[in-house]
């Protein structure tokens, strides 16, 4: 008689012969344990369903289309667990990005999540909001376009003047037109420059063999491009192709982390005078692209500047905010967080802010126990509307309790604590324990540009696939892109409009796929 073993039972692929060795099992054993069986499996079933509807999205309720398509994104999503566990295809969330990258494409998981209508990002950097290929094409091709590199293999420091650029002995400036025409084949020089930006590499273990070397690799990213992106023309593109991606991601509103340092080849502009510009880019950008709900900012400001420095950011935001309450949502410190300076060691200008300042705060993003993340109780002590990253969070029970008391939300990036190395297999972030206790979590993308990964998609992907449960269902997904608006900095009848446009879009989509699948 033919029989398989437990690998393909659990899968539930028994044959009769399976089936006929069961039954006979069954027989020889006396009713008394077969009621304490009975009892025992009624016992464990209550306590597995007692813990899914603790879970984050538990509550959201499925209407028959919903349920339809549910079905169909389960199966799919339980065929990739299958084939990983029993076939030994690659998982992607174990996976390390940079070798997963080529194959998301081939998930039908990712491809429905990446249709979907996802509500907001509420943690990206703007600078690395845009495909370094359009930042190579649309922004090296500009005419004023000067190039330096501190480090030949490192990435290139860009910046606009009127010639002749300024004396730099350290890092000459050069036209990136002429470094261009020099090549013999300027669409290497094209593909060197976009690699010399990127943190992809071949094998990111050899090349970052810790947290301090990939930090070194990724903080002067910032250092070679911002000045580039707040150069005016520029900025209004740049500005507008982030929007677009985001859009054409699924991604309906954005909350972008922001350094006001807007200039023109002949001066700069005040704040005030920014904050106008993106008005206008993102009123032009939503006359086009009505389904699109709009952009805020939170001012950042580099913890390793001097105490002066900072104070003098702050009060800069608060005039901001005070001026565009509407744009303006508040004040941030970054930096590589084990690092930079602490909250702490910046108290006496983050305590009495005049006027009071809305704080966003990274904070936790850090390996370290009873050190860098200390950083989370003094956010929580500060005030901080929302914890980004807060990667450590689990370690201190006061502060994920303040968290659930208060609603604080974590703005969970998973793809970016991957890459810059806190945790290789994403099935161990902490974010899954956020997820089954039902804390309030947003998925953001942190820096997606810098490591090529799409706006939002690939986060969501990943948060699904390895920080959700096999069970955890389209529930989560719709619960995490109502979290996305639910948590953000937009208020009363404009919260309102913005759960109803993605409400209408969502609704939408289910229609959509409903009507492919049934």
């Amino acid at each position: 008689m033919e029989t398989v073993g437990m690998v393909h039972g659990d899968r539930r692929q028994w044959r009769y012969g399976d089936v006929l060795i069961m039954a006979v099992m069954a027989l020889a054993v006396d009713l008394h344990t077969v009621h304490t069986s009975d009892t025992y499996l009624e016992k464990r079933r209550h306590v597995v369903e007692l813990e899914q509807s603790m879970r984050l999205g538990a509550r959201q309720m499925l209407n028959e289309k919903e349920r339809l398509v549910n079905q169909h994104l389960m199966a799919w999503k339980q065929a990739e667990v299958n084939d990983s566990l029993w076939e030994g295809r690659p998982f992607l969330p174990e996976l390390h990005f940079f070798h997963a990258r080529p194959l998301f494409d081939s998930s039908p998981v990712f491809r429905f999540i990446r249709s979907m209508p996802k509500g907001g990002n509420l943690h990206v950097h703007f600078g690395a909001t845009v495909s370094l290929g359009w930042f190579v094409s649309n922004v090296t091709y500009r005419p004023h376009c000067y190039v330096c590199r501190p480090d030949p293999h490192g990435a290139p420091f860009f910046r606009f003047f009127l010639p002749p650029p300024p004396s730099q002995p350290e890092c000459p400036w050069r036209l990136v037109a002429e470094e261009r025409q020099a090549y013999t084949n300027p669409h290497q020089y094209d593909f060197d420059l976009a690699q010399n930006l990127s943190l992809l590499v071949q094998d990111p273990a050899t090349a970052y063999p810790s947290i301090r070397a990939v930090w070194q690799r990724f903080e002067p990213y910032f250092m070679g491009v911002l000045p580039a992106v707040n150069y005016r023309p520029v900025f209004t593109s740049y500005l507008w192709q982030t929007m677009k991606e985001a859009l054409d991601d699924g991604v309906l509103y954005l909350e972008l982390r922001f350094t006001v340092e807007l200039y023109d080849l002949d001066g700069t502009y005040s704040d005030k005078a920014t904050v106008e510009i993106l008005q206008e880019v993102v009123h032009s950008f939503r006359q086009q692209y009505p389904d699109f709900i709009g952009v805020k900012i939170i001012i950042a400001s580099i913890k390793q500047k001097t105490v002066e420095q900072q104070e003098d950011a702050i009060r800069r935001t608060a005039r901001l905010r005070d001026k565009f309450p509407d744009v303006v949502l508040g004040f941030d410190l970054i930096q590589h967080e084990d690092t930079a300076p602490s909250l702490l060691h910046l108290l006496n200008v983050l305590q009495q802010p005049d006027p009071p300042l809305p704080f966003f705060f990274h904070a936790g993003e850090t390996a370290w126990t009873e050190l860098t993340d200390q950083n989370l109780v003094d956010a929580i002590l500060l005030n901080t509307s929302r914890i980004g990253h807060a990667y450590a969070v689990l370690r201190h029970p006061w502060v994920c309790q303040q968290v659930k008391d208060r609603g604080i939300a974590i703005e969970v990036s998973p793809l970016s604590n991957q890459v810059l190395k806190l945790v290789t297999d994403l099935r161990n972030h902490p974010g899954a324990v956020l997820l089954s206790r039902d804390f309030p979590v947003v998925i953001s993308s942190d820096d997606p540009a810098v490591w090529g990964a799409l706006p939002l998609s690939h986060d969501l992907y990943l948060t699904f696939m390895g920080l959700a449960s096999v069970r955890d269902d389209l529930r989560v997904l719709k619960q995490l892109a109502l979290n996305s608006l639910l948590y953000s900095g937009l208020q009363g009848e404009e919260k309102k409009r913005a759960l109803g446009q993605w409400d209408k879009a969502y609704s939408w989509f289910i229609d959509s796929m409903y009507q492919q699948l049934q």
